[in-house]
């Protein structure tokens, strides 16, 4: 094996992480057995595995069928979707829109008689603030000014 095949075959895949899940029993009375068994237990019991500090939340919900939870995650799933949609179309909404405006104001610049495009910066559009003097600047027009006969 290369250098490159071992370093590849050192990587760990990260671990997913889960923070909830579903279990369903054929049975009533063994489900509310194990949701009374294992809740608020800890995960696993020896202090050198990685799930000794999280425990069980385990509930028994009472009339709830698989379909009720599949119909949920159809509509979650849905509803997301649907917002992405959504986002997209405005992005390409905005985008069009201040294409649009380009295009208009070329065309209206155009039709008046020239002139550089506004999305493109002239001298005179650049801001030029009054910087404060430095010491030494100072310095040598008091001592100009002091030089001169009066």
């Amino acid at each position: 094996m290369t250098h490159k095949q071992n370093l590849l075959k050192k990587k760990k895949k990260p671990s997913r992480k889960f923070s909830e899940g579903w279990v369903e029993f054929k049975r009533k009375r063994v489900a509310k057995q194990v949701a009374l068994k294992l809740n608020n237990v800890r995960i696993d019991e020896r202090k050198k595995s990685k799930f000794y500090d999280f425990i069980w939340n385990i509930k028994y919900l009472h009339g709830f069928k698989w379909v009720h939870l599949s119909e949920r995650l159809s509509y979650e799933r849905a509803v997301h979707q649907q917002r992405v949609r959504s986002e997209i179309a405005r992005a390409k909404r905005e985008a069009s829109y201040f294409s649009q405006n380009i295009d208009k104001s070329d065309r209206i610049r155009k039709r008046v008689g020239g002139g550089a495009p506004v999305y493109e910066s002239s001298p005179k559009d650049i801001p030029v603030y009054r910087q404060r003097e430095t010491d030494s600047v100072i310095r040598e027009r008091k001592k100009l000014s002091s030089d001169k006969p009066e």
